[in-house]
């Protein structure tokens, strides 16, 4: 996963609003115009329109469920339907002994439709909880930083240059602690793209590499806690201290929770029940299937050999994608169609924190009266 791009500031400008010429960082060599926020974007959290919902499901299946595997095991599904209904028992059996497969009847071949249906629908619950909570706690990071850098840059005594360079760092690592939560989801231990964009040194990559079985976000957020030591009693009021500390500890907690996420698999037996219940209903739909297909072969009715072949496809897609739906969402900061845009995530922090370090432009005065422009209300009226 890399984090590196020079059309990141074009990009940032045309999103943020924010001018070319203060989309800076002015925290030692860093710059944010080596973020990436590239083509890998672009197929993740795929956009849609509220409006178009009722025909996404007929056009446009990037991001979705339908892929090679399911399109596999319904071309299986539909040979072993077409295998069964040449065994189908015909409508009158002439030798009552003779090997067939019975015609089952709707009641029979979907009766367990019901149960598999509630049962995935909890799983799919569970299964989007999961993920939300993982987008609540990147925002938490998100916003916790941002909140940090706004204290800081407006609370820490600027006549020190010492204190100014220790917070400079402090602000850095904290996109640096956010970038790596990426990167240890995905068991990426490589940081040489955030040396190389100054998001990081190379004394620090190494040590985050000497930790990378622990938890290196953690092992961050102890570096700052460390460095803001000498910037804290200088903080004024003094609700700023507590403040500036419960940011840097929600930023921690929430690494911390996104990784136990990770770490923790939904139950093995309640999974392998749930699958195993789900192919049982699947072959009890090829039964069913295959003796509407040999009806409509024995009829030469096509109409019910096409809704025979239908039955079949409809549910092994429904059924087989409520599963894979699961896979799709079980680590939502890879680089799936489903996963959150991290490069997007890290690099919008980094702009608008580099926007809260600009102070706000002069107020126009009005040079007839020499005094501050009024408000009119009637703009908001």
């Amino acid at each position: 996963m890399s984090f590196l791009n020079e059309a990141f500031r074009q990009r940032t400008v045309a999103k943020f609003n924010i001018p070319l010429e203060r989309l800076h960082l002015s925290r030692d060599d860093f710059n944010p115009a080596e973020f990436e926020n590239d083509k890998n974007n672009k197929k993740r959290i795929i956009s849609y329109k509220p409006s178009g919902l009722f025909h996404y499901g007929f056009v446009n299946p990037k991001g979705s469920t339908f892929n090679i595997g399911v399109a596999v095991r319904t071309l299986i599904m539909c040979g072993a339907a077409t295998f069964a209904a040449n065994f189908t028992c015909p409508t009158k059996q002439t030798k009552p002994y003779s090997f067939c497969f019975p015609v089952v009847a709707a009641s029979e071949g979907l009766i367990f439709a019901g149960l598999v249906s509630f049962l995935l629908g909890l799983f799919i619950s569970t299964t989007f909880s999961r993920w939300w909570s993982m987008r609540e706690k990147l925002g938490t990071v998100m916003n916790n930083t941002v909140t940090l850098t706004m204290l800081l840059n407006n609370f820490c005594p600027k006549d020190n240059p010492e204190l100014v360079a220790t917070k400079t760092r402090v602000l850095r690592l904290m996109h640096l602690a956010h970038a790596v939560i990426y990167k240890q989801a995905n068991n990426d231990s490589d940081l040489s793209d955030l040396v190389d964009s100054k998001m990081a040194t190379q004394a620090e990559a190494d040590a985050l590499f000497e930790s990378r079985t622990t938890s290196q976000p953690a092992v961050i957020y102890g570096w700052i806690m460390t460095l803001l030591q000498p910037i804290l009693p200088k903080l004024a009021p003094a609700a700023t201290i507590s403040s500036c500390v419960t940011c840097v500890s929600n930023c921690l907690n929430s690494s911390q929770e996104i990784s136990a996420f990770l770490k923790t698999q939904m139950p093995y037996a309640y999974l392998h029940l749930l699958a195993f219940t789900t192919k049982v209903h699947l072959a009890f739909v090829i039964f069913y299937s295959a003796g509407v297909i040999a009806q409509g072969i024995q009829q030469t009715l096509w109409t019910r050999i096409m809704l025979g072949y239908t039955i079949m496809i409809t549910n092994n897609i429904i059924y087989e994608g409520l599963l894979r739906v699961h896979e799709m969402l079980y680590n939502p900061l890879g680089d799936d169609n489903a996963d959150f845009p991290s490069h997007l995530y890290v690099a919008s922090t980094v702009a608008l924190t580099t926007a809260l370090e600009h102070p706000p432009p002069k107020e126009e005065e009005d040079a007839s009266k020499g005094k501050e422009r009024d408000l009119d209300v009637r703009v908001y009226g």
